[in-house]
């Protein structure tokens, strides 16, 4: 905080300040309890005459922002519940979600992550005394996986009712660690058979219709990917 006098007067000005500096401006800084007053007066004088004024400063303490630590992980779109009540004395919360967005709240919410990858949070919180404002990183990060790519191709492209016999291959992607194939039958509802194997051969009943095929797989961080496919006798 700076106290700044000007010469008005064609006179040369002498200041003496009551924390005994004798400069046009004084810096002054936090003393004694908060959020008392400190009151700062100066005497000025110009050889002729002598005059003087007080200000009374408040200085506040800045808020302490108090956040539990977030160590979170999902797959992509990622869903992020924030459980936080701001203090007594806070106008303001502003989050930063590191991806660039932000929202105001100074209560619970939650935040979807739409995109893989490694995200900090910070919060700055503003107090009502004043308009103090402290920030900081909350502990631990948020690390939303990238989906898995589910994909297979099979073998004839076409059964005939000699030959309902099908190799499946699986083709996914990104870390796959489980495969679950369900073979249904053409009404799309009965479940002929499941396979948790990466490339199943599966014979078909002996009669022309289409037979739904699903597979759903799992990577390494626990992320589904399903892809139906139809197969045709």
């Amino acid at each position: 905080i700076a106290l700044m006098l000007c010469r008005y007067f064609s006179r040369a000005l002498s200041f003496s300040w009551s924390d005994g500096s004798n400069g046009d401006s004084v810096k002054v800084g936090p003393s004694g309890s908060f959020p008392n007053q400190v009151v700062y007066k100066v005497t000025v004088t110009d050889g002729c005459s002598t005059d003087s004024t007080s200000v009374a400063v408040n200085f506040y303490p800045n808020p302490s922002v108090a956040i539990p630590p977030i160590n979170s992980k999902g797959c992509a779109p990622y869903t992020l519940n924030v459980l936080y009540q701001s203090g007594a004395g806070i106008s303001n919360c502003k989050w930063n979600m590191g991806d660039g967005n932000t929202i105001d709240t100074c209560n619970s919410f939650s935040y979807t992550y739409k995109q893989p990858g490694k995200y900090f949070i910070n919060l700055k919180i503003t107090s009502s005394n004043g308009g103090c404002s402290a920030s900081n990183v909350l502990p631990g990060e948020v690390l939303v996986n990238k989906l898995p790519n589910a994909e297979f191709i099979y073998s004839p492209d076409t059964g005939t009712l000699l030959n309902t016999l099908f190799k499946f291959t699986d083709k996914s992607k990104e870390n796959i660690s489980q495969w679950q194939w369900t073979f249904y039958n053409h009404d799309g509802i009965a479940i002929l058979k499941s396979s948790p194997e990466q490339n199943p051969f599966f014979e078909f009943p002996s009669d022309t219709g289409i037979y739904p095929v699903t597979l759903i797989v799992t990577d390494t961080a626990g992320c589904r990917d399903t892809i139906r496919m139809n197969v045709y006798i």
